[in-house]
């Protein structure tokens, strides 16, 4: 028998034993240790943290962590800890309001967050961005500002009604100039920003404006949020004057005209989707106990 028909027929048996389905796996304590922290890693799922403002309350008063059941991970064992704790970090989303009804310490409300993987969702509707409205994002801790590399805002904050009509877009009105500027002064809190999402269609965002907060929290579909690419169909998007196409074209318009404003983050228009469970937190510590399970 040949070398080369003794190397094809090794090769055959090699392919045949590659194509047998397994009958022993190795233990997970066995396995080189690379591939157990990448498996820890991809544990860690990434999540959205939103953050909700009102004009009843100083600031951001209250946030809504989405949470997909993940944090149990730190107390497997001493290795899976310490591969929470490299991609983990306990953030407090405010320290400059006072807390209201509580003497002392303004209620640190120590929230997980995870800069690499975790996006921070501003929601607050277009009257929120006027100038004798707007709540000062200078509320929120610095700290946990400038490791944010992941920011999602609402389309309906930031776009502007010229773009409903469809292009060519000649003039720049005040109130453009006044959106594009009150998105600069936003993006530069976070100097990490690496991808910037605009999200169309959230319906929490098209309720009306005169809801308080706590009335929101009432009405608000209720689940796991989840940032997904933009589909249409759905009523709220619909019903939103700018949808997919008017976003883009707010964007490339900002692109041509401001070209310093988006030249960092890498820019995605998203859609929000919600399914399954939320806590909310509060920097008032009404809600710590709650917030110290997590």
């Amino acid at each position: 028998m040949s070398s080369r028909s003794i190397s094809a027929s090794g090769s055959s048996a090699n392919q045949n034993r590659s194509s047998q389905p397994l009958t022993k796996f190795t233990k997970f304590p066995n396995l080189p240790a690379e591939l157990r922290l990448k498996i820890w890693d991809h544990a860690l799922p990434p999540r959205v943290f939103e953050v909700h403002c009102s004009r009843h309350h100083i600031g951001y008063q209250f946030a809504v962590e989405s949470k997909p059941k993940m944090l149990a991970i730190h107390a497997v064992n001493a290795e899976a800890r310490r591969e929470f704790w490299r991609s983990y970090k306990q953030v407090t989303l405010n320290r400059r309001a006072a807390a209201l009804y509580q003497p002392g310490d303004p209620a640190l409300v120590r929230c997980f967050f995870s800069p690499a993987k975790d996006t921070l969702y501003i929601v607050e509707d277009s009257e929120m961005m006027r100038s004798y409205y707007r709540p000062s994002l200078f509320f929120l801790n610095p700290d946990f500002l400038n490791s944010v590399q992941h920011l999602a805002i609402q389309a309906e904050s930031f776009t502007s009604k010229e773009f409903n009509t469809g292009p060519p877009y000649n003039t720049i009105s005040h109130a453009t100039t006044s959106k594009a500027k009150s998105l600069d002064e936003m993006l530069k809190l976070f100097p990490r920003i690496q991808t910037l999402s605009v999200v169309v269609g959230d319906d929490f965002s098209l309720q009306p404006r005169y809801l308080s907060i706590l009335a929101g929290f009432t009405s608000k579909p209720t689940g796991e949020l989840n940032l997904m690419e933009f589909t249409s169909g759905r009523k709220a998007t619909e019903e939103f004057y700018s949808a997919e196409d008017q976003v883009w074209s707010w964007i490339d318009f900002l692109l041509g005209h401001f070209p310093a404003l988006l030249n960092k983050p890498e820019v995605q228009v998203k859609q929000a989707m919600r399914g399954g469970k939320l806590t909310m937190i509060d920097i008032l510590g009404l809600l710590e106990e709650d917030s110290d399970r997590a």
